[in-house]
């Protein structure tokens, strides 16, 4: 990245040009091509953040895919730009949203909204022929070109279907997602894109959503329930297609392909969009060498290895990428003989000009209808027979017939029959045969002799703590892929034999849980070591050191993998099971005493908060044990890896806890870190406990990126510890319903170490850990931002800016009351007190309550503008006239500490601007801050003319508000610093020392500054091991979180601070202030 002569952001060849949006994992940005002057936008993806929430591997895998695909209606993406900091997509630039479209036009004519439809449908059809579903189809991610033709995008919460895989994640936006989809079944994925469109050609022909309810609960119940109306003004063929799509159970609902033959969807169909008839295809597939060759250089693989995949009989994703290189390929021939348009000429043609299966046929369906299930398995996700593909094809047409002509009666404010009743939904008779007899008759249900996995009836934290101790036990290796999924890996000691497999846990119908094994492979180390004879010496070797009642046989384990000599030998499908079985036995052993002394430390271990004691990450990895790179593993993406230990030293397991040896502090080697400094290989940062009165470090499994401090009852300038604070926050996982507003209690916060003057009634004080304790309350929608009204001495109340657009009002006065009276009961399903809805659907970040007058309260989207509302007793009113003179998204927002119609605002415009909330047609002075975004803003509450502005390149500003004189005056900031090599992500003056700032950045780094201290010219400033100057007013560097989002300094605890990143929440109080 760099600048220009005209300080304008250059990546690449492509010159930036402003901020047109902002997602959940970055910025994006509109920027031009500086040879061929092409409009492009760049979305950038912060490494740490999908690696924080874990989607390095998805957003890796859907960039190899989405750099191939090539659709008339899917947003085409250019090229991948990397950085130490950001992956940056180069996509088409598409300048609005079929969103917007509705609601400037209103419901539209049935030919526009099929002309729409139709695109759509095509664009999903050709990605689900891939094998990629999207999961949050919805007019803000169908974008419009300057012919008003729809590109489907935002892939961000696409996966790629893979055979005998069911997806369970609740993703997408809660109006358009699927029953399924919110209730957690499982699903495969397609029959999910097609409900979600059924949605928007809803919205589209009657300009509502046919499900929105503001209580979440009450919308996912008429979801669920397949509850909603139907104008009376669409036509009946229209209505047939929309009750056919939006139908409650998955089997019954109707399939793209049926889609495609619908009388409806076909009319006035562009020829582009036709599919093609069904070819014959030879059984060997010929491989091009030139599309071989091409596959190699965009996807950096050896063309041996692509071709070995293509001639694999299972789906791969060369056999993938093939088949869109080979559909591009025919786009050109096509394109060249049936002149086509030059706007389709780099996109691929009708998708089914070949078939990507062949299927021959193999035995006839016996008709029977199979013996229920207590778990419900998608039809649509299990592999389909070669017969039945062929059958289904025979009977498409037969299929459209009975779409387009399914009786509908009239409606009336009520549901349709296919909503409210979806076992009256659309028969798919080429998969069911219906009895001529239609007399009821009882199913008789067959007692089932076998069944799948584990099956438990105790409750799913058990099961998972029984998982995790027989993990242990057997010397297992395992990352957690989510609360109810482990990826684990088993090595033979002394054996070169790897045996990895999936576990994970379902909840069945009868309130029991199956605990299911999947097999992910097994396979040799590089050392070459026999396994057969390895494990044999080894089991041998175990067995021979048992001594009186304990020793056992070795005989009958061998003989599982011994056969006859003139036999050739067998390992078994899953091998680790003999030593499962072996170890145990030992554990059914063990002595009461000792089960009950490990249950109780693992008990110990639960706390999720740590005490600050000191660590070294470093020596806690090797001890967990760190996976090789030899076999390149996917478990290995730089994870933490629990590795439990195979041999069990039993003396130990019978010490007590405090008599175990440490390793010596003398021991390790310790060197003063400078800041900037770069670390050598194997050496890790180790917060020094001296500089600190209080430090604490809470880690969270739910980001929750934004917070405020709740004052409490318990006293001001507290200086007594252990201390205690309260905070609220929200929870920050884009598109899921799960969001939470957190209202938390941190008691027991002791100090690092204790002096003179504390009490020493109580020696062991500062080994104990600290307590977390807290109340959820659910949100809809991400938590962009979360205010506290500063005014709490009656009430707690609380803003949250949600990425649905919406700020909700809450009250937190029964959460914080639980919290500070054990027994208190608190309501944990309550309704915001208000919402305001004036942005409609443009999410923002910008929030501030006055601290002047109570209930005033500001917000800030991404179009620029700014609204005021005030709270008061009798309900929340908002002015409908906004404030309106930014041209990209308002950042942040500052009230005044001294005049209460007074705030100030930033933007991504790179400006400042004062306003007054009596005239909303102009600020009242604005000046350009920066040659980059203007990130945070921050108002001194002590010298109220002072203002601190955070920059995007890392630079943070003082500006003395007396030198602001508008016109085209341009001040200059008192005080400039770029220490940071990140953007500023949150910045805020001390609230009662005038000249102290805190500074955080996206470098990983808070840092505490006090502007009053002067340089000292006569002596030499203090320079970093490269050579960098530390400025004489940086007090302190705070390390060891990442990606800091927000920091706040507790008002009732002086020098106190908070802060919140990916990686957990940090509490300390530094020697410094």
């Amino acid at each position: 990245m760099s600048n220009s002569n005209n300080n304008r952001l250059t990546i690449g060849q492509y010159n930036i040009i402003s901020t047109i949006g902002t997602g959940s994992f970055g910025k994006v940005k509109l920027a031009v091509h500086a040879i061929t002057g092409q409009k492009v936008a760049l979305k950038f993806i912060n490494r740490k953040k999908i690696a924080t929430m874990e989607m390095g591997g998805r957003v890796k895998r859907e960039i190899q895919y989405l750099k191939l695909l090539r659709h008339p209606h899917i947003i085409k993406l250019y090229e991948v730009i990397t950085t130490p900091t950001d992956i940056i997509m180069v996509i088409e630039y598409a300048g609005r949203e079929l969103f917007n479209y509705i609601v400037e036009k209103g419901r539209m004519a049935e030919d526009d909204a099929r002309r729409f439809f139709q695109q759509i449908i095509c664009a999903v059809e050709y990605c689900h022929r891939h094998k990629i579903v999207h999961r949050d189809l919805k007019p803000e991610n169908l974008l419009l070109d300057a012919n008003n033709n729809v590109k489907i995008a935002d892939f961000g919460l696409s996966n790629i279907m893979t055979d005998g895989d069911f997806l369970k994640t609740s993703c997408g936006s809660p109006n358009y997602a699927a029953p399924e989809v919110i209730s957690g079944k499982l699903y495969a994925g397609p029959e999910v894109d097609v409900w979600s469109c059924g949605v928007i050609l809803y919205v589209m022909l009657c300009g509502r959503l046919p499900f929105d309810d503001e209580y979440i609960p009450t919308l996912f119940k008429k979801i669920n329930g397949g509850i909603y109306t139907m104008p009376p003004y669409l036509s009946s063929d229209t209505k047939v297609l929309l009750t056919s799509m939006l139908v409650v159970d998955p089997l019954k609902r109707i399939t793209i392909p049926e889609i495609r033959k619908n009388a409806w969807f076909n009319k006035n169909l562009p020829a582009y969009l036709r599919p093609l008839p069904n070819t014959e295809e030879s059984g060997n597939l010929l491989i091009d060498e030139v599309l071989v060759d091409e596959l190699s250089k965009k996807m950096g693989y050896p063309t041996e290895t692509i071709k070995k995949a293509l001639s694999e009989t299972e789906n791969n994703q060369f056999k993938v990428a093939y088949q869109l290189v080979v559909d591009h390929k025919r786009l050109l021939q096509d394109s060249e003989n049936n002149n086509i348009q030059s706007f389709f000429a780099t996109s691929p043609p009708p998708w089914n000009t070949s078939l990507e299966d062949r299927y021959k046929a193999s035995k006839e369906e016996d008709g029977q209808l199979d013996v229920e299930s207590s778990i419900s398995v998608l039809s649509s996700s299990l592999p389909k027979s070669e017969a039945f593909m062929e059958s289904r094809a025979r009977s498409g047409s037969n299929a459209s017939a009975r779409s387009g002509a399914l009786p509908i009666l009239p409606i009336s404010g009520t549901p349709p029959p296919g909503a409210m009743t979806p076992t009256q939904g659309a028969q798919r008779t080429s998969t069911r045969k219906l009895p001529i007899d239609t007399t009821p008759k009882k199913a008789h249900k067959p007692k089932c002799r076998w069944h799948f996995g584990i099956r438990s009836k105790c409750p799913a934290w058990e099961v998972m703590l029984e998982i995790y101790r027989s993990l242990k036990n057997v010397g297992m290796e395992w990352r957690t892929m989510d609360a109810y999924h482990l990826r684990c890996r088993y090595q033979y000691p002394t054996v070169g034999l790897v045996v990895k497999f999936d576990l994970q846990l379902y909840k069945l119908e009868n309130n029991s849980y199956l605990v299911d094994f999947k097999n992910a492979g097994t396979q040799r180390s590089p050392d070459g070591t026999d396994p057969l004879k390895a494990f044999e010496e080894n089991l041998e070797k175990k067995f021979s050191e048992e001594s009186g009642d304990d020793k056992e046989d070795a005989s009958p384990y061998l003989a599982r993998w011994r056969v006859d000599d003139d036999v050739e030998h067998v390992q078994s499908v899953y091998p680790f099971l003999d030593v499962c079985t072996f170890t145990n036995r030992k554990i059914y052993r063990m002595s009461k005493r000792q089960a009950d002394h490990s249950a109780a430390r693992d008990q110990n271990k639960s706390s999720a908060f740590g005490n600050g004691a000191s660590r070294h990450p470093a020596e806690e990895k090797n001890a967990m044990g760190e996976f090789e790179d030899a076999w390149e593993d996917d478990i290995e993406q730089d994870e933490e890896v629990i590795d439990g230990d195979m041999e069990t030293n039993e003396e130990e397991d019978g010490m007590d806890v405090d008599e175990k040896e440490e390793p010596e502090e003398d021991d390790k080697e310790l060197k003063l870190y400078l800041p900037g400094q770069p670390l050598a290989e194997g050496e890790v940062l180790e917060a020094d406990q001296s500089v600190y009165v209080m430090l604490h470090n809470l880690d969270v499994r739910l980001p929750f990126l934004s917070f405020d401090v709740l004052e409490d009852k318990l006293g001001e300038e507290r200086k007594n510890y252990p201390a205690t604070a309260y905070v609220a926050a929200g929870t920050s996982l884009p598109g899921d319903r799960n969001n939470e507003v957190l209202v938390m209690k941190m008691s027991s916060l002791h100090k690092t170490q204790q002096d003179d003057s504390d009490d020493e009634d109580d020696p062991d004080a500062l080994d104990e850990d600290p307590v977390l304790e807290y109340r959820s309350i659910p949100h809809n929608g991400c938590v962009n931002r979360l205010r506290v009204m500063p005014q709490q001495s009656e009430r707690n109340i609380a803003a949250t800016w949600s990425e649905t657009g919406k700020v909700h009002i809450w009250d937190l006065t029964t959460a914080m009351q639980s919290l500070e009276i054990p027994g208190t009961p608190a309501n944990t399903t309550q309704k915001p007190l208000h919402t305001i809805n004036n942005h409609g659907r443009e999410e923002g970040y910008a929030m501030d309550w006055s601290s002047l007058e109570a209930g005033r309260l500001l917000t800030g989207d991404n179009n620029g503008r700014i609204y005021h509302s005030v709270l008061t007793s009798t309900g929340m009113t908002t002015d409908n006239v906004a404030f309106r003179e930014h041209k990209s998204s308002v950042e942040d927002l500052q009230w005044s500490p001294t005049e209460q119609n007074v705030f100030a605002s930033c933007s991504s415009d790179q400006t400042v601007k004062i306003w007054d909330t009596r005239n909303k047609k102009r600020s009242a002075v604005g000046i350009h801050a920066s040659n980059s975004d203007v990130n945070v803003i921050t108002w001194n509450k002590k010298a109220s003319y002072l203002l601190a502005s955070g920059h995007d390149d890392g630079i943070f500003s003082v500006w003395d508000l007396r030198t602001f004189k508008g016109g085209a005056h341009q001040p200059t900031p008192v005080a400039t610093f770029k220490w940071h090599n990140g953007p500023i992500t949150s910045i805020e003056w001390h609230p009662t020392e005038e000249s102290v700032l805190a500074v955080a950045g996206a470098d990983n780094q808070l840092t505490l500054w006090d502007l009053s201290v002067e340089p000292d010219t006569e002596q030499e400033g203090r320079l970093t091991n490269e050579g960098v100057e530390v400025p004489p007013q940086l007090l302190f560097v705070h390390q060891g979180q990442e990606d800091i989002k927000e920091l706040h300094f507790h008002r009732q605890i002086p020098g106190c601070v908070i802060s919140t990143a990916s990686t957990g929440l940090n509490i300390f109080k530094t020697i410094s202030i």
